[in-house]
């Protein structure tokens, strides 16, 4: 017998453990509920390796997804600004990439 309730205190306490703040566990579990994503070990886990892909704190991850209604995150949508230089002066590319850029 699949108990939802648990399985989203699973998914928030494994976000706590990454170092998610409360609100931003909890905002991201809404927006996953509201958009009816399957809620199951492998989603969660793809999610938590594109995060480790990124760069970026679990916290930011989290606040790009809430503001995007993104259920789900790919590491790609979501880059580094990049630093490139000219006559060796390094520059930095404050564009932050999304996927919707």
């Amino acid at each position: 017998n699949f108990n939802v309730f648990k399985f989203f205190r699973i998914i928030f306490n494994s976000l706590i453990n990454l170092g998610a703040e409360k609100d931003l566990a909890n905002d991201w579990i809404k927006v996953r509920k509201t958009k009816k994503a399957t809620n199951t070990k492998t989603a969660f886990n793809k999610f938590v390796k594109q995060f480790e892909a990124s760069g970026y704190s679990i916290n930011e991850i989290l606040e790009k997804c809430i503001e995007k209604s993104w259920s789900g995150f790919d590491a790609e949508w979501f880059k580094k600004p990049s630093v490139t230089t000219n006559n060796g002066i390094g520059r930095t590319n404050q564009k932050l990439m999304t996927y919707d850029d």
